[in-house]
């Protein structure tokens, strides 16, 4: 009996008695082996090599992971190659924020050709994940892959170990988009740069021109390469003083130093026509795209005196976007605090006749109203179910309280959670902030009081009995209760 998985390596390498179990029992011992002691035990004998590839054993290479250095690109190429795994590649993830520390940033024409190498090995990639995060201590060795070179006179050379965050966000980026579009490979659904708690986005909306902009001068099809994407998950921000800074700045303590104010010369920068074109040149050639969902950030430090001034500049962008791109298979959108007009979005919905879930939240119009946009989408006739989270028009909340005809009859404000609250009370009633319509309420028109419901009331009966509900739900003898199934609501 197998009572340690470093006996199976033992027993092997003595009598090779593994060769003689049934498939069954060897497919039972695998599945509680870790991968290097696999690895040994597949090394052992040639007969045993083969039986060990077993579906859980292979399972384990669909989804590689790789960065920006020469050496693990080029073991993710051999991986491609494989005739046995490399048909097994599903899932990839690029950290490409992650070079080698003695890298320069004249490298990269070497680096996408290495990567479009890769890629091209692949073929067809269901889920491309750029991952804009720094990756765990220890999944990367430090590898050089360039000696490090005296910086020549004719070009500035900058090592990739004294790059900030934002920088090597920016590179990475470029580099991963000019590989797919070198290599022609297929991407099914690709996401890029996603935030996690701990860190902030990076990706600038000028890197988006960028990188098509070098794209175009190399000669590469780029539509071809996303021409059968069906899901484009895209995080971006506003622009960044990227350079300058040290690098141990910390993702979330000193990503201050990165943000631009609005009352300083670098806003005319944050400002360039170069930062509005990048998400509609995009998602032009996106034809086949089934699912959007685009959050946006803005790091521009805002005065009192001009407030939202950053979303009044980018909501050229994606009035970019409803004057260019049309995607008549787009069925799911989702788009988190993304400054557009009321003629943008109404174009972009124009555009995309077959939505059937719509989502958006924290979006501002600036300029226009929210009547229009919900009239526009009540004539939608393959809406199925529409989400709407604190929508807004200038400064100021549009109220989702149903109408006194309407279908939909919402007594009061409900839920203590912050995350699942949808509104609060007013001195002339409530205002509902987050509300889900269904397919019968879009069909009605989705009706809406309209008008102003007057000042967030701050002190009332209902105020106190909203307020004692949130303490008494945030104790702990309530979860101890209700988990007991001894407390009804």
């Amino acid at each position: 009996m197998v009572r340690t998985r470093r006996q199976a390596v033992l027993f092997a390498s003595q009598n090779h008695v593994f060769v003689k179990l049934p498939q069954e029992l060897l497919c039972m011992i695998i599945d509680d082996l870790d991968l290097n002691t696999l690895k040994n035990l597949r090394l052992v004998h040639r007969d045993l090599a083969a039986r060990c590839l077993v579906p859980s054993f292979l399972a384990r290479f669909t989804q590689p992971r790789t960065n920006l250095s020469a050496p693990y690109i080029r073991f993710l190429a051999k991986a491609a190659a494989h005739e046995v795994f490399g048909p097994l590649i599903k899932f990839l993830t690029i950290h490409a924020t992650s070079f080698a520390k003695c890298d320069f940033d004249d490298n990269d024409d070497k680096l996408v050709e290495e990567l479009a190498t890769a890629l091209r090995a692949i073929g067809t990639i269901e889920n491309l994940y750029i991952n804009g995060t720094t990756p765990p201590e220890g999944m990367y060795a430090d590898h050089e892959s360039v000696p490090p070179l005296r910086a020549s006179r004719e070009k500035h050379r900058k090592r990739r170990a004294y790059q900030t965050f934002p920088e090597r966000a920016s590179d990475g980026f470029v580099i991963v988009m000019r590989a797919i579009a070198r290599s022609g490979v297929v991407v099914r659904n690709l996401s890029v740069m996603q935030p996690t708690p701990e860190t902030r986005c990076c990706l600038q909306s000028i890197d988006l021109a960028r990188a098509l902009e070098l794209i175009k001068k190399e000669g590469s099809d780029f539509a071809a390469a996303v021409a059968a994407t069906e899901r484009l998950s895209l995080h971006v921000c506003t622009r960044l003083n990227a350079s300058g800074h040290p690098l141990n700045e910390g993702q979330k303590k000193g990503f201050h130093v990165f943000r631009i104010d609005s009352s300083e010369k670098q806003a005319a920068q944050a400002r360039a026509p170069s930062n509005f074109t990048g998400l509609a040149g995009l998602l032009m050639p996106m034809k086949n795209l089934k699912q959007l969902e685009i959050s946006f950030y803005n790091e521009i430090v805002e005065s009192s005196t001009t407030p939202d001034v950053a979303c009044d500049w980018y909501s050229e962008m994606f009035g970019l976007v409803g004057r260019q791109v049309r995607l008549p298979r787009l069925e799911k959108l989702k788009l988190f605090m993304v400054p557009a007009t009321e003629d943008g979005l109404c174009n972009f919905l124009a555009g995309s006749p077959g939505l059937r879930d719509v989502t958006l939240s924290r979006i501002r119009l600036s300029p226009g109203r929210w009547r229009s946009v919900l009239d526009h989408l009540a004539r939608m006739p393959s809406l199925k179910r529409l989400c709407l989270m604190s929508p807004a028009h200038r400064r100021r909340l549009y109220n989702l309280l149903p109408a006194a005809g309407s279908l939909t009859k919402l007594a009061e404000p409900n839920s203590w959670s912050p995350e699942t609250s949808n509104g609060f009370f007013c001195s002339r009633g409530y205002h509902i902030y987050r509300r889900a319509f269904g397919e019968e309420e879009i069909r009605e028109g989705l009706l809406l009081e309209e008008g102003s419901i007057g000042r967030r009331v701050e002190s009332s009966p209902r105020t106190w009995r909203y307020t004692a509900l949130v303490y008494a739900k945030s104790s702990k003898d309530w979860f101890y209760l209700k988990n007991r199934s001894l407390l009804q609501d």
